[in-house]
């Protein structure tokens, strides 16, 4: 005998619910998975006669159990069984909602085809146990959201042709908060940005399995001695005029990366480059600052235009003198690079180093 996978589910299914028939015939209350293996065994049993339709076995699948036939737990889980079954036209799903819906099932329909005697409900309890699995059951008492904290009421008309849901996100627009709410909105926003780049830093620490050297604006100077080949990761960050810059050093397998990121107002810019062309832009960055905007070389030419805002030049200096000590600092390490030389035979190989 060769059955299929879904026939051997069918068996199984049969066992079950063969077995909830007898002990439903014998006057026993069923448990959630009894219930549910007779319901679903029954619906087969009538497929499998085919006299009856999707819609009408969704019916009788209601009626087969009421709450005197199960356990006091059982209606509260039990809410849906879905079984699917081979019609005359074709592979049927059969859904059952609220199949513990009446006092008392239908019993004869319940053992119908299974040649057992059909008891009487009297044999089974009334209702004596309300308990609900799960239930939360509160205590008396009020709860204080925010107690003692500072509140802001602000009272806001939905105006839109949609309902505000509790997890909604409704922007204000301009002009329709008041003055005193603007400002610390606006500080919160800040902070809230502060945190989230803060947590992009320390995902991508993790990412790269590095901690990073952090270098601020209140160090004064750079001292790069402490940076190895062990050092994945540093940064510095300060403010020129009215943005701010990060420059930031990455090292990954062997290979040594620099980037300069600029923040304004929300808006930030970045760029990427390797230690060969961080040389031209602390050079072009040093004419700029003299005020020499251009300068034209055997194989280069280059423009860089700083404008003279508030700040002068301080803070570009500033940057420049970083960016000066991080040329020397990925300098000092050397890459050498092995390339084979063919030689007369007895002389060894030579190599060259690069």
């Amino acid at each position: 005998m060769k059955l299929s996978p879904r026939e051997v589910d069918k068996l199984l299914l049969h066992n079950a619910g063969f077995l909830a028939q007898k002990r439903l015939a014998s006057g026993l209350r069923l448990n959630y998975t009894e219930a549910v293996a007779l319901i679903a065994s029954q619906i087969l049993a009538f497929v499998r006669e085919g006299e009856k339709t999707v819609a009408e076995l969704m019916d009788i699948g209601k009626q087969l159990l009421g709450r005197r036939q199960v356990l006091p737990a059982v209606p509260h889980l039990l809410h849906t069984v879905q079984v699917e079954g081979t019609f005359p036209d074709g592979t049927k799903l059969v859904t059952v909602h609220d199949a513990i819906a009446s006092e008392n099932g239908n019993l004869d329909l319940a053992l119908h085809g299974s040649f057992l005697p059909v008891p009487s409900v009297d044999k089974f309890p009334d209702m004596e146990d309300d308990r609900i699995p799960g239930e939360i059951r509160y205590g008396g008492g009020t709860i204080m959201l925010n107690s003692c904290r500072k509140a802001i009421v602000l009272r806001v008309t939905n105006t839109g042709d949609r309902p505000i849901q509790v997890v909604s996100f409704n922007f204000f627009p301009s002009g329709v908060l008041p003055k005193n709410l603007i400002l610390p909105l606006a500080k919160l926003n800040k902070r809230m940005e502060e945190r989230e780049r803060e947590r992009a830093v320390e995902r991508e620490r993790v990412g790269s399995g590095g901690d990073p050297v952090e270098l601020c604006a209140s160090d004064g100077v750079i001292n790069f001695s402490s940076l190895d080949a062990r050092t994945s990761r540093w940064k510095r960050s300060f403010e020129v005029e009215s943005k701010t810059f990060e420059i930031e050093l990455e090292r990954k397998k062997g290979k040594t990366q620099i980037f300069i990121k600029e923040r304004k107002r929300g808006v930030s810019s970045w760029i990427k480059m390797g230690p060969e062309s961080l040389g031209f832009v602390v050079e072009g960055l040093a004419l700029c600052i003299e005020e020499k905007r251009t300068e034209d070389g055997e194989k280069k030419k280059f423009n860089i235009y700083i404008p003279k805002g508030k700040g002068g030049k301080g803070g570009w200096s500033a940057m420049l003198e970083i960016l000066q000590a991080l040329v020397g600092t990925t300098k000092r390490k050397e890459y050498q690079k092995e390339e084979k030389m063919p030689v007369a035979p007895g002389e060894g190989v030579a190599t060259r180093k690069w």
